[in-house]
């Protein structure tokens, strides 16, 4: 953990080459610092040094002002200055994607480039279109009508997340998933690795999970369009949570975004077995 001027305490994972270049790896939603697990083994391949913060109010992270994710980027600044960073690559997956974003729109000195995995489209986007995966329709749908009982279903998730071993409390998920992602999460250490992130996500609170999750669906406080550097983007054709039809107007109308989609990929089989190839593309134009 690391404590920054104010008192906000960001809590960290390292993984990779202790002695290799920055990176630091954003989390999904519901997710915390733990699943950049995911990256370890190819960034040490790679000599990539892997820091992944957890968001406010998950994991070790205590809450934070940060209406938007423009302001959660403010305290990443001060982060990755207290943690001595003067240039480092992002990698933002799923959730994650719009901050790997807010980097590259708020310290583009700072990145040597940047990427988004499976990420999440802005929130125009998600307002006007039906391909979103309906579980998480059913959450929005909820949150705008009835968001007590929200609330409470976060809190009934936390506690049966909290309870059960973290290899059985995921085994629900797999029966809604296509192939792809199923078998992706078929070995135990994978799919210990999402479980075990999504576990310390609630560790705190749920309504910490509910406020990252309603920091995606509005306004994120930067403008994506005026992103000066190179951008990659990975996307598995067969992602079910995030279609590619929802994200590839998106990435279309980015003036320096490199798109790379995987035909036989999903959310999950992507970063779990693409990694080595995301790794390779992100610092293929490095200094």
């Amino acid at each position: 953990m690391s404590t920054l001027e104010d008192g906000t305490t960001v809590g960290y994972a390292e993984f990779g080459d202790p002695a290799g270049r920055p990176l630091l790896f954003i989390h999904g939603w519901p997710g915390s610092r733990l699943q950049a697990r995911i990256i370890d083994g190819p960034a040490r391949r790679f000599g990539l040094r892997v820091l992944a913060p957890d968001r406010p109010g998950i994991g070790l992270s205590t809450p934070a002002a940060c209406a938007c994710v423009a302001a959660w980027i403010d305290v990443l600044s001060a982060w990755v200055d207290q943690m001595n960073l003067a240039s480092f690559y992002v990698l933002g997956v799923s959730g994650g994607g719009p901050y790997s974003l807010g980097c590259a729109a708020r310290l583009p000195q700072r990145i040597v480039a940047a990427g988004v995995c499976c990420g999440v489209p802005p929130p125009g986007l998600l307002d006007k279109s039906r391909d979103l995966f309906w579980l998480y329709r059913l959450l929005r749908l909820i949150d705008r009508g009835a968001p007590r009982l929200l609330t409470a279903l976060m809190r009934l998730t936390r506690l049966y997340l909290l309870l059960l071993p973290p290899l059985w409390s995921l085994q629900p998920l797999r029966l809604l998933l296509r192939r792809a992602d199923r078998r992706a999460l078929q070995p135990r250490t994978q799919m210990d690795t999402v479980a075990v992130s999504t576990r310390e996500a609630f560790v705190c609170s749920a309504e910490a999970v509910i406020t990252d999750a309603r920091r995606l669906q509005h306004p994120w406080g930067f403008d994506p369009g005026e992103i000066a550097i190179p951008v990659h983007f990975w996307h598995g054709v067969r992602d079910r949570n995030i279609p590619l039809a929802l994200i590839q107007p998106f990435i279309q109308g980015l003036p320096h975004a490199q798109a790379h989609y995987y035909p036989a990929d999903g959310h999950y089989s992507l970063p779990l077995g693409r990694m080595s190839e995301i790794l390779d593309d992100l610092t293929s134009d490095r200094p």
